[in-house]
Formats: structure tokens, C-alpha cells, sequence
């Protein structure tokens, strides 16, 4: 079994970030689809209570993993990724 290192801890936490911001943009999505007007409080309180918060802890654990291993930063994909969250 894999030791748990501070790295293997926010790779973690960086997936279940993007899991949960994933998740909720697509049920908020199915949600509109269906486009019934008593579903704006469900909508409101997904994107507050899960998105916001993953919003902001994906790219939080993403810098603290470039931090603890830098050698990520050479790569040419994970340049284009971070350019591509930046324009965002």
C-alpha cells in the first residue's frame, strides 16, 4: 500500500474538488433542463453550498501540489491547463 504523503492528500482532495464541481454542473444542468420555476431554490443552493466552495478548493489544492512538486510546471499540458483556468 502507498504511504499517504502530503501530496497524495491533495491529489485526493483535488479530485473530490472536481468530482463535486463536475457533479453539480451537471445536475443543475438536468435541473434546468426540465425547466420547472419551483426548482430555483435547489438550483441556488447547489451552486452556493457545492460549487462555490469546490470552485475555489480546486485550484487551491492544484497550487499547493505545483508548491510541493515543481517539476510539473515543465510540462507543456499542465501549462496549457493552467492558462486555459487562468483565461477562465
Amino acid at each position: 500500500m502507498e504511504n499517504i504523503t502530503y501530496y497524495t492528500t491533495l491529489r485526493l482532495l483535488h479530485f473530490i474538488g472536481m468530482a463535486a464541481w463536475f457533479g453539480t454542473a451537471l445536475a443543475v444542468t438536468i435541473i434546468w433542463s426540465k425547466k420547472q420555476t419551483g426548482d430555483v431554490d435547489l438550483v441556488f443552493d447547489l451552486i452556493t453550498k457545492v460549487e462555490m466552495p469546490a470552485s475555489f478548493f480546486i485550484p487551491l489544492t492544484g497550487v499547493l501540489m505545483m508548491i510541493d512538486q515543481t517539476h510539473w510546471l515543465q510540462v507543456g499540458w499542465m501549462q496549457l491547463k493552467i492558462l486555459v483556468g487562468l483565461a477562465a
